[in-house]
């Protein structure tokens, strides 16, 4: 019985008619939220819950945020400077004057030539 309802042939005007319904469906929801966010007590309860429905998707990235191990956004996708106009290394000393330093090896990805690149960087220069 199941199979017979899963294959059986629809009308394209059917489909169409359904499609439609859904287009206004949606137009409508959002217009409920959008007019129930801006403060108005129009729709009531049915309001308050589209706002709810609405929100769904920002709550559950919310939950998988807390549920990973909290804020594991690198440093360069957050908006906030976290080092007020300093960029690179920044040494109190004149370049040559210390030896003690030594090399860093620094691996990075280069997304002009699209491939990881590994530079050998000396501290004392």
């Amino acid at each position: 019985m199941l199979e017979c309802l899963l294959f059986k042939k629809l009308e394209l005007w059917l489909i169409a008619i359904v499609l439609l319904a859904f287009c206004i469906a949606a137009v409508l929801f959002s217009a409920v939220v959008h007019i129930t966010t801006k403060g108005s007590s129009r729709f009531g309860q049915f309001g308050e819950i589209s706002v709810e429905i609405a929100t769904i998707p920002e709550n559950t990235k919310a939950a998988v945020k807390v549920l990973t191990g909290g804020n594991n956004l690198s440093a360069m996708q957050t908006k906030q400077q976290r080092f007020e106009g300093r960029t690179g290394f920044a040494f109190k000393y004149e370049p040559g004057s210390r030896s003690d330093l030594g090399y860093l090896l620094l691996s990075r990805y280069d997304g002009d030539i699209a491939r990881s690149v590994a530079e050998l960087v000396d501290l004392n220069s």
